[in-house]
């Protein structure tokens, strides 16, 4: 699937959510202006990525008690 000017993979952009996560750099909430600035995709493109990224985490069960 083509998101924003490149064409991105759902997995290489999980990989670089993944990344920005692990730097702690950010909170979290604002990974989808990262991706607008830096990988060119919409905003919409970019809540979209965002909120299938984090649904793996409830499939994983992390940080559910």
């Amino acid at each position: 699937m083509k998101y924003g000017t490149k064409d991105f993979t759902i997995e290489a952009l999980f990989r670089f959510l993944d990344t920005l996560r692990e730097s702690g750099e950010i909170n979290m909430f604002g990974a989808p202006k990262v991706m607008e600035q830096h990988l060119g995709l919409s905003s919409q493109e970019a809540k979209d990525v965002w909120v299938a990224w984090t649904e793996t985490y409830k499939e994983e069960g992390e940080g559910l008690e």
